[in-house]
């Protein structure tokens, strides 16, 4: 089934006909397998189970006109006619062009003496897509194009795509000797030439080197000010990153605590506060984005904020929860090409 949606629309600008919608999403299903085998010498049942994770994308021509994008009418968007997504493949170097982004580091087995049984737990993909604009389309709404059958297209303005995983053992050559709880965990990478990885399939990934090498990272928040990728690492603190897209060296370079709601927030010491979705440029001064908790019963509460568009990039505001099951929480944030002006009362954000 598909999960983590993401949607995002570049080109289209006063002279250009056309916008470029690109559409990701992550194709998750699980497996359970039992076999017999050994386990320092005893018979023991092995029990495994297999998380299958690819990543889709498909980037075509946009659909719907500015008055369809103003409604809520859903069928007149278009996006039922829109190509099917396809997989696409992440890889470590142009030289592993025909190499899989798998096999990925796994976690060693648990083994329970009890009844004899040997759990292991298998990933074998890429998580969570998150697209990002680049250039022109990073810093301005997406001009409307007119209803028409989609051709599928390459996007006219550059994007990359954000995404986490285990580290392959392409990059861990030691996970291929061996299982280490310490490798297998998730880590963040970005694919900055995305409309090859939309006509090809195929596009060179890079770690983003900021974080722990040994510990989870996932859900960083990504955003541009003119050609440089910023991340915000963590919520509260409001830390922020500077990377290079070429290679993922990063640095923080900004942190701020002096939103007094969100410092309350995280005060509440029975909640983790994680970020979700690419922030979206809302004014010419801030930037807006989402962020959620979860507590320790593992309910999700979504919160919008926005924080300033220059360094330090201090939080500025934040929203009440949105109203959405505790079981769930927004991958992304779009601005559709409504045709209105920045600021309007009127504009709408899809979550």
């Amino acid at each position: 089934r598909l999960i983590n949606p993401s949607l995002l629309w570049v080109g289209g600008g006063p002279n250009r006909s056309r916008a470029t919608l690109v559409r990701a999403a992550r194709l998750h299903g699980t497996a359970c397998s039992s076999q017999r085998g050994l386990w320092s010498g005893e018979e023991v049942t092995q029990l495994t189970t297999t998380w299958h994770s690819d990543i889709v994308l498909e980037a075509s021509e946009a659909v719907g006109s500015a008055e369809a994008w103003r409604g809520w009418e859903v069928p007149s968007w278009g996006l039922s006619s829109l190509p099917p997504l396809r997989r696409v493949g992440p890889v470590a170097s142009l030289s592993a062009a025909r190499q899989a982004w798998s096999p990925l580091c796994q976690a060693a087995p648990r083994y329970v003496p009890a009844n004899r049984t040997l759990l292991r737990s298998v990933v074998d993909g890429p998580e969570d897509p998150k697209l990002l604009a680049l250039g022109p389309a990073a810093r301005r709404r997406p001009s409307a194009s007119p209803a028409t059958t989609p051709a599928t297209t390459p996007a006219t303005d550059p994007f990359a795509l954000l995404f986490s995983s285990r580290p392959p053992t392409q990059h861990r050559p030691a996970c291929e000797r061996r299982s280490s709880n310490a490798d297998a965990v998730p880590q963040m990478y970005l694919s900055g030439d995305g409309a090859r990885l939309a006509s090809t399939g195929r596009g060179v990934a890079v770690r983003l080197q900021c974080g722990e090498a040994h510990r989870p990272e996932k859900n960083w928040i990504a955003f541009t000010v003119g050609s440089q990728l910023h991340l915000v690492y963590s919520l509260f603190p409001h830390a922020v990153l500077l990377s290079r897209l070429g290679d993922g060296m990063c640095e923080r370079l900004w942190s701020t605590a002096s939103f007094p709601p969100l410092n309350r927030l995280a005060g509440e010491g029975s909640l983790r506060i994680h970020g979700s979705a690419t922030a979206v440029r809302y004014s010419d001064d801030s930037f807006l984005a989402l962020m959620h908790t979860l507590d320790d019963a593992g309910d999700y509460a979504t919160l919008a904020y926005t924080f300033a568009s220059a360094p330090p990039f201090r939080v500025t505001a934040v929203s009440r929860a949105l109203p959405l099951p505790p079981t769930a929480f927004p991958s992304a944030l779009s601005l559709p090409p409504t045709g209105l002006q920045d600021g309007s009362r009127a504009e709408k954000l899809l979550v």
